[in-house]
């Protein structure tokens, strides 16, 4: 029976989202019919979930074991990274990590995916992570359980979840000030900037600002939807400027 054909909820990671998702996790979805994870409309665990049969483990192994294995090091010097779906009421999220750390957090929908280059382009579905005791496991867990705190209307502190740090000096800086504003206020790209050039002592503009807000790998930790223009315009943001309307909208009730 092909699970995918008759798995209808009221709302689900469509097949437009899973087209996002990896090869390696869109392998896992197809070929083994198994559906993607439901989305619901009102405040519910994002915990990762995925049924599967026990005895297809070895078999899915199989087809990945000539790029990676959990907890040793590929063919490359990266380390293995393992993705996740996670649903929220905004529209389900992609959240990949490596070692300990979240790589990037992102809305599947999203029609520019961040992309970062120190990343390996081979990715593992989650489910290879189902005993939870690795350190991508507990970061991804961690990530879910934000998630789920968040968009019950709580303030989650960002340092529940470890997030990979930027290379780039001021980069660092602009994301450290970013966490900075509070639940729901905003601020602009101008006076970000001020606030980067007077802790750095680096010349810093907004449109910088705003180059780095844009290709920002991890969306909500890195709360970028509290930055807008002088004019108070919402500006752009890289899960759409509607959904940027409706995160400040949520955090605001």
């Amino acid at each position: 029976m092909n699970t995918l054909s008759n798995f209808q909820p009221v709302k689900t990671a469509s097949a437009y989202a899973c087209q996002h998702l990896s090869a390696s996790a869109r392998i896992f979805l197809h070929a083994y019919q198994l559906p993607p994870t439901p989305v619901s409309t009102s405040p519910v665990s994002t915990s990762i979930h995925i049924p599967f049969p026990c005895h297809m483990l070895s078999c899915l192994w199989h087809t990945f074991s000539n790029n990676v294995q959990e907890g040793v090091s590929m063919s490359s010097p990266h380390s293995p990274v393992f993705e996740a779906l996670l649903p929220t009421p905004f529209g389900p999220m992609v959240a990949l990590a490596s070692d300990a750390v979240l790589e990037c957090l992102y809305f599947a929908d999203q029609p520019h995916p961040p992309t970062l280059s120190h990343l390996p382009a081979s990715r593992l579905p989650a489910l290879f992570l189902s005993s939870g005791s690795s350190p991508a496991a507990r970061v991804l867990q961690a990530t879910s359980r934000w998630l789920d705190s968040y968009f019950a209307g709580e303030n989650p502190t960002a340092s529940l979840v470890a997030v990979s740090s930027p290379a780039s000096t001021v980069a660092q800086a602009v994301f450290s000030h970013l966490a900075a504003i509070p639940l729901g206020q905003t601020t602009t790209y101008q006076a970000l900037a001020h606030e980067v050039e007077v802790s750095t002592g680096k010349s810093t503009s907004a449109r910088g600002v705003a180059s780095v807000l844009a290709h920002n790998p991890v969306l909500l930790l890195r709360p970028c939807h509290r930055v807008v223009a002088s004019s108070g315009a919402l500006s752009g943001y890289a899960g759409g400027v509607e959904r940027k309307r409706e995160l400040l909208t949520l955090e605001r009730t």
